[in-house]
Order: C-alpha cells, then sequence, then structure tokens
C-alpha cells in the first residue's frame, strides 16, 4: 500500500470508528473494518511502512535484498 484513507460509514462516528482502506495507487488493496481511533492506528501504519520500505532500499543499494 501506498495511502491509507479513512472512511466513516453511519453511526461509526459516533462510537469513534471507521474503515481504514489500504490503497496502492487508486486500487483498493485491503479493508479493515470498524477500527477504534481509526486516525490513531492509520498513523502507526503509515509509520511502520515508512520504515519498512526505508530499511528495504538501504538493502537493496548495499546489494543485500533481492
Amino acid at each position: 500500500f501506498d495511502s491509507i484513507e479513512i472512511v466513516r460509514r453511519p453511526g461509526q462516528k459516533w462510537f469513534h470508528h471507521g474503515d481504514l482502506v489500504f490503497k496502492l495507487g487508486q486500487n483498493e488493496t485491503f479493508r479493515l473494518e470498524a477500527v477504534l481511533r481509526p486516525q490513531a492506528f492509520r498513523e502507526v501504519l503509515l509509520k511502520a511502512n515508512k520504515s519498512h520500505v526505508s530499511v528495504k532500499q538501504a538493502l537493496v543499494r548495499q546489494g543485500l535484498a533481492v
């Protein structure tokens, strides 16, 4: 994924829930439904993904990854 959108269906805002929609470009690749406090969880996932991508790029530059 390269982005995560938050979609709130009727009734979810009241309960502080939302769906996390993972996208690669314009294509939805995965959806987590009814996540509690989705904004905070989204930020954690984006930071983890950024770290993963950075390490992978460093390994490729060093010739240690396929």
